[in-house]
């Protein structure tokens, strides 16, 4: 648990300052547009981690999966090091001087919390990493009890068919901010953030059926899932004061791998509350309960009037 949580930070911990990178660097063209491919890429390397993970496992055993896998974050360590130049900026001149108040600016995370706009789109992040990460957490172990239930082989093996799965996400990531822009962010996001909920109880209701349209669902919940990942990002990114951005980004980032720390953690706990694992009922349950914030969440911001704050 240690050493996950410490993997579970490196992972969060790099995920806005490379966003940050980028967005200093974006000097033409639709800001937006970048981060869509950026959230975008975040799901391809989640579809290659399930693949190789996948066939890792079946030619060396478990232990190389954690192994050969980490050399991925060393990659990236590299490829910021040498690949992307230093910003020359005074601002980014002379020693750094880190403080607790740096790194926990509470009264500017207050600020950022009273813009009702920026607000939104965190709270938006924060249910839709929860389902997000609970989907993914648990979609290989869902695909196993399918195959159990249904009595038929799947096309792919679990991790492979997740892997393969999870692509579907890169389009609609980049397509769903295009759509944003078109039809408005917060309306883009609430629609999507229903739309991925009935699909993710319509997936999860699919037990027992034929592997192809366990497949087919599954497909459907990864588009809708992903359609308002990089809207919600570029919502905040734009929206957000440029005297608190930083602050705004990392509280975004804070709220958003909380709640993908909650929802494997929240979808586990119902499925063994309501049945355990060899339960049709306890999956569909697990589901629900991580799908729901996302509505709850479109509830409470159409009601406090979150598209009527928006700002182009």
């Amino acid at each position: 648990m240690f050493f996950m949580a410490i993997n579970g930070a490196g992972l969060a911990g790099t995920y806005m300052p490379g966003l940050k990178i980028l967005s200093d660097r974006i000097q033409s063209g639709e800001l937006t547009r970048h981060i869509a491919f950026y959230t975008a890429f975040f799901g391809i390397g989640t579809g290659f981690s399930y693949l190789c993970s996948g066939w890792i496992l079946s030619a060396l055993g478990w232990q190389y999966v954690f192994g050969l896998i980490a050399l991925g974050p060393f990659i990236a360590f590299l490829i910021v090091l040498l690949f992307i130049p230093v910003l020359q900026h005074e601002k980014w001149k002379g020693p750094i001087n880190i403080r607790l108040h740096d790194i926990f600016p509470v009264d500017k995370w207050k600020l950022v919390l009273q813009d009702k706009n920026a607000a939104g789109f965190i709270f938006g992040y924060t249910a839709h990493t929860l389902e997000l990460f609970a989907s993914r957490s648990w979609i290989v172990a869902f695909f196993a009890f399918c195959a159990i239930a249904s009595g038929e082989s799947f096309i792919l093996a679990a991790a492979t068919l997740a892997g393969v799965i999870n692509f579907f996400g890169v389009p609609a990531s980049i397509l769903g901010n295009e759509v944003a822009l078109r039809v408005g962010r917060q309306k883009w996001v609430c629609i999507v953030m229903l739309t991925s909920a009935v699909s993710g109880v319509a997936f999860a209701c699919s037990t027992g059926q034929s592997w192809w349209l366990i497949v087919a669902l599954t497909i459907g919940h990864a588009i809708f899932i992903m359609a308002d990942s990089s809207t919600l990002t570029a919502g905040l990114v734009i929206s957000a004061q440029e005297n608190i951005k930083g602050a705004a980004m990392g509280l975004h980032s804070l709220m958003g791998f909380g709640g993908g720390l909650l929802g494997p953690a929240i979808f586990g706990f119902v499925l063994d509350i309501s049945g355990s694992r060899t339960s049709q009922a306890a999956w569909i349950w697990a589901y629900v309960a991580v799908v729901i914030w996302g509505v709850l969440f479109v509830i409470y911001e159409r009601r406090r009037g979150w598209g009527s704050a928006a700002r182009a």
